[in-house]
């Protein structure tokens, strides 16, 4: 892979990652079942994929997930 190949890619892996969260984010206190938006994505993102970004975002403590349904996190 080139290296303005690997920067795309890079760039489009952030891109979705920041997509997920904000629509995460935008479902305020209810939250989001994790399958409606897993199927949002479904159609550029695998399965496996889509659990690495969210896998990443409880990680790195801006989601937290109950019962398959995702929740924003509030910065403190």
């Amino acid at each position: 892979m080139s290296e303005a190949t690997l920067g795309k890619t890079a760039h489009a892996v952030l891109e979705i990652t920041m997509a997920i969260h904000d629509t995460i984010k935008a479902a305020g206190s209810n939250g989001v079942p994790s399958g409606h938006v897993y199927a949002a994505v479904m159609a550029v993102l695998t399965l496996d994929q889509y659990q690495r970004v969210i896998s990443l975002l409880k990680k790195s403590g801006v989601v937290r997930e109950s019962g398959h349904v995702l929740y924003h996190v509030p910065r403190k």
